[in-house]
């Protein structure tokens, strides 16, 4: 009993550092996401309303990453704090996501097909050499991050990277 007590407070101590970091990046990210919606509305609104495709995943990204930065809050109460963060994390994976696919099909429309394929290419071995440091310093499971990783890629290559290549949707 006294183990799973030294345990349990061990986690305490950690565990709101990480929680504090991601409630900064998830404000950051929120930040960029409303900072994008208006700046865009400001200066094209009429590209937000040709480009639906894009401007739904713009404004749905905004709850999703509200979401995960209120779990993450949430969390730091500890009452049920696992089910928080993997609330929280589930959400932020499908923000930020969103917000990628976003960036990149911005880039293919405005600026380079290329350019754009790079992005996503860059962005997906980011998250596998991420995903490979935290398994191999035993900091994740193989299965929970291929579970993330593949939740995250595949989310962009149907929703970023295949419109943003005209494949089945003109963005």
């Amino acid at each position: 009993m006294k183990k799973r007590c030294f345990v349990a407070k061990a986690v305490r101590q950690v565990h709101p550092k990480v929680v504090e970091s991601r409630l900064f990046l998830n404000e950051t990210l929120l930040s960029i996401v409303i900072t994008f919606f208006v700046l865009i509305i400001t200066l094209n609104s009429a590209y937000l309303k040709n480009h639906l495709f894009l401007t739904t995943q713009l404004v749905i990204s905004i709850p999703l990453l509200l979401t995960s930065t209120l779990s993450h809050i949430t969390a730091q109460k500890e009452k049920n704090m696992k089910t928080w963060v993997s609330y929280g994390s589930s959400t932020f994976i499908l923000g930020y996501a969103f917000l990628i696919n976003v960036i990149g099909i911005l880039i293919s429309t405005e600026i380079n097909i290329y350019l754009a394929v790079i992005f996503f290419i860059i962005n997906w071995l980011m998250v596998v050499a991420y995903s490979y440091l935290k398994y191999s310093l035993k900091e994740a499971t193989l299965k929970a991050r291929l579970k993330k990783d593949l939740l995250f890629i595949v989310l962009q290559v149907f929703f970023g990277l295949l419109p943003a290549l005209g494949v089945y949707y003109y963005v």
